[in-house]
């Protein structure tokens, strides 16, 4: 698998832009369009649920009470528009998968061509942690 660098900024986020918040356990991630519009993949309750998709929300909420977001910064990508259309064209996929397609898999894909997710693969203790704590929700 093909390692994906990028790093994390406090910024006001563009058109296009990959954002992340931070839950406390993990990371939750979208493609900023403008505060009117992210997309993400989620429930339409929060970031887990039964019926996760992509789609369309607020930027309120996508942050569920967070204070605010960070841009992630590719040194390598799509430019907005590209990423943007990426994601659009996945409005409704249902094909969640923790461990292989989560919300920061289908963002970092948007942008960059390659489905990753650097908080899975982060270190094996974490990844037994997620496994526990998300358990409860499947």
């Amino acid at each position: 698998m093909k390692n994906i660098n990028y790093f994390f900024q406090k910024k006001r986020a563009n058109f296009g832009d990959i954002i992340s918040v931070n839950r406390g356990l993990y990371r939750h991630y979208g493609v900023y369009i403008s505060d009117n519009t992210v997309i993400h993949y989620a429930s339409f309750g929060g970031d887990f649920g039964r019926n996760v998709c992509i789609h369309a929300t607020s930027l309120r909420k996508f942050l569920n009470g967070s204070m605010g977001y960070e841009v992630c910064v590719f040194p390598d990508g799509f430019n907005g528009k590209e990423t943007v259309k990426r994601a659009l064209s996945r409005i409704g996929e249902r094909r969640y998968s923790l461990f292989a397609n989560n919300c920061e898999h289908f963002a970092t894909w948007c942008k960059t061509g390659v489905s990753y997710s650097k908080q899975i693969w982060i270190d094996s203790y974490k990844k037994t942690l997620l496994v526990r704590v998300f358990s409860i929700f499947y």
